[in-house]
């Protein structure tokens, strides 16, 4: 299973759905579908790994995977709860200034 596969097989409002918006164009799907999953055989092991298909464009598989990168980099799980605890800082910092 690919690291991605979990974002795509889970089901409703699960931790780590991703919602496609619905402005994103057929080019967009076309460049996420862009690499195709291979198999090798290693030091007595199968290794998966993702194989650019000739001529198609990637870019948008790659800034996923980027995206998922910074968000395990900085332990973000919950996007609501993030903005949540931005806003409290904003406000709490805002009231300090005030009294200064």
């Amino acid at each position: 299973m690919l690291w991605f596969d979990f974002f795509l097989i889970t089901g409703g409002e699960a931790p780590g759905f991703i919602r496609f918006d619905e402005s994103l164009d057929h080019d967009w799907f076309e460049q996420f579908g862009a690499e195709r999953m291979s198999r090798s055989y290693q030091r007595g092991q199968f290794n998966n790994f993702l194989k650019p298909v000739p001529g198609r464009r990637n870019e948008a598989i790659e800034c996923l995977a980027y995206n998922v990168a910074a968000m395990t980099v900085l332990d973000i799980r919950n996007w609501d709860q993030l903005e949540k605890s931005q806003i409290e800082s904003r406000q709490k910092r805002e009231k300090l200034d005030y009294f200064k």
